[in-house]
């Protein structure tokens, strides 16, 4: 067992040396650093007492090690997500609802039939441009996607999936099935 004690990170907290008050960003940066050396030392403790009952595992003293079925418990404040720090990156359903009316209203019949068809299904943006008709059986209401369309030099290019993953057959819905034939009966016959 190595006796040799880690030493601690030098986060030597700096005083005003003429007794003033420290500034509230001093504070601040001095009860990080506290922290953040009781965090240290917490670890320390815990890596020691490891230590200490594996050697007496080596030396059969004890038949098997504590320490291994243990973990430093963390505060309440650790398992809380901070809700102002958290962007949401989804939209709820009401917030879809009102986003395909609009987009019903607004934009083409093809557009609103692409939006539904991401929001529905999943498919990225690249999946959906690079569907054909082939890809879409609206008899046993499913989808394929298994090619993604890019722009390279000012156009566009189809190729096939870059992972097995990426190529699924997803089942459609009541609505998405309606939108896609409504989009059929509008479209050349080869795209989407």
């Amino acid at each position: 067992m190595d006796n040799a004690s880690p030493e601690a990170p030098s986060w030597d907290l700096q005083v005003d040396g003429g007794g003033g008050v420290l500034s509230s960003a001093v504070a601040g940066s001095a009860l990080l650093r506290l922290y953040c050396l009781k965090l240290w030392q917490r670890r320390q403790e815990q890596l020691i007492a490891n230590q200490v009952f594996d050697y007496g595992v080596r030396m059969e003293i004890i038949a098997r090690n504590p320490m291994k079925a243990t973990t430093i418990p963390k505060q309440e404040n650790e398992f809380l997500a901070d809700q102002a720090d958290k962007q949401r990156n989804y939209w709820e359903k009401g917030e879809i609802i009102k986003f395909l009316a609009v987009v019903k209203k607004e934009c083409s019949l093809r557009d609103y039939a692409m939006f539904h068809l991401m929001i529905y299904t999943g498919g990225r943006k690249g999946e959906v441009l690079a569907l054909r008709w082939s890809d879409v059986d609206l008899k046993d209401k499913t989808i394929s996607f298994s090619k993604t369309l890019f722009h390279e030099g000012g156009e566009a290019v189809a190729l096939t999936s870059k992972t097995a993953a990426s190529r699924r057959s997803i089942s459609l819905d009541k609505s998405t099935v309606a939108c896609s034939r409504s989009s059929a009966e509008r479209q050349p016959a080869s795209r989407w």
